[in-house]
């Protein structure tokens, strides 16, 4: 499935009670420093980071409307510093 920013249309947090509502899981990886923890924030927030905080592990879900089907987007955001390279691929299950 391909998803265009047209096709998205933010629920601003509010939890759907809808039973058919469509999981899915989106990893971001990457090296360390490169804009991945910023991306999310921006997407998520609509604003940017003022500073280089360096991430370990961040999990955010948001309700969204995809082509008229609700979606359930849980986006996780993992450290691109070497020393935690064996704890990202814990995240990729599900994805």
């Amino acid at each position: 499935m391909t998803f265009t920013s047209s096709a998205f249309q933010r629920s601003q947090g509010v939890k759907s009670e809808c039973l058919n509502m469509m999981n899915m899981k989106c990893v971001l990886v990457g090296d360390g420093a490169v804009g991945k923890t910023a991306m999310l924030k921006r997407y998520t927030e609509g604003s940017f980071l003022d500073f280089d905080m360096p991430t370990v592990f961040d999990k955010t879900t948001i309700d969204l409307t995809v082509e008229g089907q609700q979606v359930s987007l849980e986006l996780l955001d993992t450290s691109g510093m070497e020393d935690y390279y064996r704890l990202r691929s814990l995240s990729y299950l599900g994805a």
